[in-house]
């Protein structure tokens, strides 16, 4: 009998263990300011002035975004659509602290790794389309550090790519 106590805490813990990364993401969409229209060009603008910003953190996030817009040929440059993106907030966090620090590497516990950018969209003479503000955070377990599970780059990533598939749905 506490052999299979043991087996079931043991697979408890396990599934903690791997599955203590997780994901917190909020995608706020203001209100329509102007009609939607179907555009040919796009020009992404980092409109971060912050230093607390890595370098890092807005070349993942903008090189994401030229691929699934640009590269993929989807629109070409111009300024038919302007997406202008602001980090207010961006911190990697640490994999490895949270591993060192969080009792038996949970990463649920531990240090977390956040951002908050929002996302302008405006037409060729300024006005506004829509607001868009994403606030998204992970925590870390061990299995970060070995790329098993999801990386803050993972999550830049994974929402820059909500917001191509949100300017392809409405404006392409």
């Amino acid at each position: 009998m506490t052999k299979k106590i043991l087996v079931i805490y043991i697979s408890a813990f396990a599934l903690l263990f791997l599955f203590g990364c997780s994901s917190a993401t909020e995608f706020i969409i203001s209100e329509e300011q102007m009609p939607t229209f179907k555009a040919k060009t796009v020009d992404i603008i980092d409109k971060t002035t912050t230093e607390n910003i890595s370098a890092e953190t807005i070349e993942i996030f903008e090189s994401r975004l030229k691929k699934k817009l640009l590269d993929d040929g989807l629109f070409q440059r111009g300024d038919d659509l302007k997406i202008e993106y602001v980090f207010f907030q961006g911190d990697h966090g640490s994999p490895l602290l949270s591993c060192c620090l969080t009792p038996f590497a949970l990463g649920f516990v531990g240090v977390k790794g956040f951002f908050w950018v929002q996302i302008k969209l405006t037409n060729s003479k300024g006005d506004i389309l829509r607001i868009l503000e994403i606030k998204d955070s992970i925590n870390y377990n061990i299995f970060n550090l070995w790329g098993i599970t999801s990386s803050y780059n993972d999550l830049l990533e994974k929402n820059a790519d909500v917001i191509s598939s949100y300017i392809i749905l409405h404006f392409n």
